[in-house]
């Protein structure tokens, strides 16, 4: 998460950069990560540097009821 007040100024792409490198580093070829539907901002992020989805969820909260 990169504090609102430093977005858009390519610390999340670093960060990205950071964390493939050390997994690479370690013996690992695939990095999978969960994003929040509605999170734009993060999967402009993902796919402006090559992630691609591969599977997405749907949930419901049924803490309302389930009729509400």
């Amino acid at each position: 998460m990169v504090d609102p007040e430093f977005r858009g100024r390519g610390h999340g792409r670093s960060a990205m950069a950071i964390g493939e490198q050390v997994t690479w580093d370690v013996g690992d070829r695939v990095v999978m990560f969960n994003v929040f539907g509605g999170n734009e901002v993060a999967m402009s992020l993902y796919t402006a540097v090559g992630y691609r989805v591969v599977e997405e969820s749907r949930s419901r909260d049924l803490a309302a009821g389930v009729d509400g």
